[in-house]
């Protein structure tokens, strides 16, 4: 079966409309080439489909297991001194205007069937599948402790911080003493996403997706190989991402 690049009729409408330019080249590099520390832009968008045609598409597990969070790292928030890794700018949020996907998510926002939960981006170093990181993507509950159930967040890590979709030059840091508080609801979205080079690059994503009100966790668990600059879209019933790897060149230092 032929991999979907961009599915669904409406992301592929907005994918149209805004016209993006054509796919970057293969991104053809070895393993062994991958130690010449080629980096690389992750930009995701993880969108909720609105109404319940989904959550009647088929029978979903009550227990439909978990990502291997426990294997993943937090995105460094805004400001944050980086822990111990690759460079002082590997695995940070960024900002609103690096972020390559602002039209697609405006059309997301417009449309009457879908809204953007999560839009986040960061840069890394291309490894091999056995040295790649986890990133850990978390949205705390709308209705817990956390967040009030109007809020909708753009760009935040796993216990970290959040910026506000209706504000996207100012970042929203939730405190972290209260990201960890107890909560009975589940968080929104809790999963993992994995950017690594074999002979292409691949993506390996793991997310749980709670809507408020209903029992079930959804879980979207997919690996793709892809095309740098080529956007891909994985689909579920309930929820879905959009994804973007660009080639990113680090300043050289002296």
């Amino acid at each position: 079966m032929r991999r979907k690049v961009i599915g669904a009729t409406l992301v592929a409408a907005a994918v149209g409309v805004l016209g993006l330019p054509a796919p970057v080249t293969w991104a053809q590099e070895t393993a062994s080439q991958a130690t010449d520390e080629k980096w690389y832009q992750v930009e995701v968008i993880v969108f909720e489909r609105l109404g319940g045609s989904g959550l009647e598409a088929e029978v979903w597990d009550l227990d439909p297991g978990h990502p291997p969070i426990e294997e993943s790292i937090a995105l460094i928030a805004p400001g944050e001194s980086p822990q111990e890794g690759p460079g002082p700018d590997a695995f940070r949020i960024l900002p609103a205007d690096a972020l390559t996907m602002r039209k697609i998510r405006g059309h997301l926002e417009n449309a009457r069937d879908m809204r953007p939960i999560l839009h986040v981006a960061w840069r890394q170093p291309g490894v091999i599948r056995e040295d790649a990181q986890w990133v850990n993507l978390y949205l705390p509950p709308y209705g817990g402790s956390t967040a009030s159930t109007s809020d909708t967040f753009l760009g935040m890590a796993r216990r970290v911080g959040a910026q506000n979709l209706r504000n996207t030059s100012q970042p929203m840091l939730v405190p972290l003493d209260a990201l960890q508080a107890p909560t009975v609801v589940p968080p929104v979205l809790d999963g993992t996403i994995r950017v690594h080079l074999a002979r292409y690059l691949h993506a390996d994503v793991d997310l749980l997706y709670h809507r408020d009100g209903v029992d079930t966790r959804f879980r979207l668990l997919e690996s793709r190989r892809m095309r740098s600059g080529e956007l891909h879209y994985l689909d579920h019933p309930v929820f879905g991402m959009l994804i973007k790897v660009i080639p990113f060149e680090p300043e050289k230092t002296n």
